[in-house]
């Protein structure tokens, strides 16, 4: 079923949608809540120089983790199970973490809560798959917008909690959010193992060997590619966009600032709009291929003639975004069997975040052995040319199951 044959987007799955919102609410919120509350949290706990930057290195980390890991959960327990057990970690972790009394059980308790929502980033567009084959640009879309609130909300909410409650309540309260959204996919779950007619057990019974035979597909490999590549850039932005704009363009502090903010207000939007196109278009390598394009344009821009117009840089490279978005729904659309999306997501998400991890690790060493931002805007050029090889990859509009056979 595509989504030129819809049905109602209630009949029948009100539920799994709400659950589906309610778990991508929870996928950032990890992060998001903690960065603009450091210096609050270090005045109790000791976080020193190198617990903040092992905090820093976990995300990726964790999410690569979890996206190897993650179908073996979902072949053994159950897609619906393996949510509802990654919310209640999440509610878990984030408890353990408000009430930390020392950098240790902090970072244990924030590595918990980020395994946990690796799982859900994986486990989604499987679920999607399952109960929403009819509109998988429209639920793509619907809930990488929720991870985008994710990632917006708690910074915004963080520092009012902080002032009025104290740092504790503030990330805190996320454990309330996720143990609400543990609630629908338990009921998921019972519904599941009680109706003899679901067609989920395919999962439970799928060999093992499938998680690993992915690897021979090619358009896996693409997705992995533009997973890293998107990923990456978007890690080093976030983590060196404000300083590499002070030395290069002759930004202030509170300019750099500014540009930050229209880099994921662009990206937002990019993001938004990418699965939709994606279902929509036969030739889906065309948004990719655009995708590398402006990211190419805007490290050109950076490279060359930094302070001409930065802002259109800055927002050429944020548009680039909309390759993340449109990768998740290809892990729907260039699938047929719900067993292979889930081993395609696992395999292309697990390895992409580890690629991407590297990116700004690469950034901070060319910085330091050249002392200048040459080496690392050309590293950054010449790595944006992978998603132009992802968007060849991916020419011819084949399947995974094809190619597999």
């Amino acid at each position: 079923m595509t989504d030129s044959h819809r049905l109602p987007l209630w009949h029948g799955r009100g539920l799994a949608l709400v659950s589906i919102l309610l778990i991508a609410v929870n996928l950032r919120s990890a992060v998001a809540a903690v960065s603009p509350v450091v210096e609050a949290i270090g005045a109790d706990i000791d976080l020193n120089a190198m617990v903040l930057s092992v905090l820093g290195t976990l995300p990726p980390l964790a999410f690569a983790t979890s996206g190897l890991f993650s179908p073996w959960f979902a072949k053994r327990f159950g897609l619906e199970a393996s949510l509802a057990a990654a919310a209640l970690a999440m509610a878990l972790a984030y408890t353990i973490r408000s009430l930390s009394q020392e950098p240790a059980m902090f970072l244990t308790s924030s590595a918990l809560g980020l395994a946990a929502a690796g799982v859900g980033n994986v486990l989604l567009p499987p679920v999607v798959k399952r109960y929403f084959p009819d509109r998988i640009g429209t639920m793509t879309t619907a809930y990488v917008i929720a991870i985008g609130i994710s990632t917006m909300l708690p910074p915004a909410l963080a520092l009012p909690l902080t002032e009025a409650y104290g740092w504790r309540v503030n990330l805190g309260v996320w454990a309330i959010v996720a143990l609400v959204a543990a609630v629908p996919w338990a009921i998921l779950w019972l519904r599941h193992r009680a109706s003899a007619a679901d067609d989920g057990p395919e999962l439970e019974s799928s060999p093992d060997r499938l998680i690993g035979s992915v690897r021979r597909s090619r358009v896996t490999w693409a997705l992995l590619i533009i997973h890293g590549v998107s990923s990456g850039t978007s890690y080093s932005t976030f983590a060196w966009l404000p300083p590499m704009l002070v030395a290069i363009s002759g930004s202030s502090g509170a300019e750099a600032a500014a540009l930050l903010t229209l880099y994921t207000v662009v990206g937002v939007v990019s993001t938004a709009v990418g699965p939709g196109l994606a279902a929509r278009l036969r030739r889906q390598e065309l948004i990719i291929a655009f995708g590398g394009v402006s990211l190419i344009a805007g490290y050109l821009g950076l490279l060359l003639v930094p302070t001409v117009v930065p802002w259109l840089w800055v927002a050429l490279i944020s548009v680039a975004q909309v390759n993340f978005s449109v990768m998740l729904a290809l892990i729907n659309l260039r699938t047929r069997d719900q067993r292979v999306t889930t081993a395609v997501s696992g395999f292309a998400q697990g390895n992409g975040y580890i690629l991407g991890a590297s990116f700004p690790f690469l950034v901070g060493a060319l910085l330091t052995l050249t002392g200048g931002w040459l080496a690392p805007l050309v590293m950054l050029l010449v790595a944006s040319g992978g998603a132009l090889v992802g968007a060849v990859m991916l020419a011819g509009g084949r399947k995974v199951d094809d190619e597999l056979a």
